[in-house]
């Protein structure tokens, strides 16, 4: 994103990112739905062992990571921009409420069903661990990193758009 011109150079989705690899992001992803059942069925049966995320997860997000900086390297950014994780949990809840009511109004049951849904495809992802392993491979080539508060969008190409160009406001306002 060249946010002076607020234009996109491109947009890369994790199956683009990760190209005949991405399979193993489908393979992480069944995983983690598997276990997420396993644990509330043993919750249910009072059984205190519960299954744990293997590796894979960790490995596709280095291979994610490897990808990004490489895209940046490619496009010779000036930066990269993550989202800024603090107090997160609380932001998206209030914003996929706020959300919720706009698109149900009055419908209770309908509101409830909607966010559930949004923070199951927002949580569903391992913010953490794909940061961590992007600011590993970006220290390692020397490219910056920048924060900005993420906003919940439909949209994912408008959402990464919105946070270049926060992170590009946040930087000009700290110049002045």
């Amino acid at each position: 994103m060249d946010a002076s011109t607020q234009q996109a150079i491109t947009y890369r989705t994790s199956r683009t990112l990760l190209g005949d690899q991405h399979r193993l992001l489908q393979r992480q992803r069944q995983q983690k739905q598997q276990n997420r059942l396993t644990r509330q069925q043993n919750q249910k049966k009072g059984i205190r062992h519960q299954p744990s995320e293997s590796e894979l997860g960790q490995y596709v997000a280095r291979l994610l990571a490897k990808a990004i900086i490489q895209l940046a390297q490619t496009h010779q950014v000036s930066s990269i921009v993550l989202p800024n994780l603090t107090n997160s949990r609380d932001i998206l809840d209030s914003e996929i409420q706020a959300r919720a009511e706009q698109k149900c109004p009055g419908a209770i049951a309908a509101q409830a069903k909607y966010a559930k849904e949004v923070r199951n495809s927002i949580h569903g992802w391992d913010y953490r661990r794909l940061s961590d392993a992007i600011r590993s491979s970006a220290s390692k080539q020397d490219i910056p990193l920048e924060e900005a508060f993420l906003a919940v969008r439909s949209n994912p190409k408008e959402q990464a758009r919105e946070l270049a160009i926060a992170a590009y406001q946040a930087r000009t306002e700290n110049r002045n």
